[in-house]
């Protein structure tokens, strides 16, 4: 999960804030990605994404109409990989734990 977090603009147009995701590339609009978060909040989480990729974010203000304001961004860069948990069986232990193997063919 990755937690991001901005300051809102002090302005009485001021209506929220919109957080997009994009994989490739930093995302130039609203539309540019897929949508994480919309409102006045000043934080959002990102717990839909794999945290082990390498992606774009981008924050836009907007008003009433709704205008948004220019994008501000960060690079989400992937230095250390999840650790997955040494205590959890291989795949083919747990599929003979639920009685399914490859002579099971139906």
């Amino acid at each position: 999960m990755v937690k991001l977090s901005w300051t809102n603009p002090q302005s009485d147009d001021f209506v929220g804030s919109f957080v997009v995701r994009n994989r490739f590339h930093p995302p130039k609009s609203p539309l540019d990605g897929v949508k994480l978060y919309a409102g006045r909040d000043e934080y959002t989480f990102d717990n839909f994404g794999n945290a082990n990729i390498a992606k774009y974010y981008s924050v836009f203000s907007y008003d009433n109409v709704p205008n948004y304001s220019p994008s501000a961004g960060l690079h989400y860069l992937v230095h250390e990989t999840i650790p997955i948990d040494e205590n959890f069986d291989d795949f083919d232990s747990l599929l003979n734990e639920y009685g399914i193997n490859d002579g099971d063919k139906d």
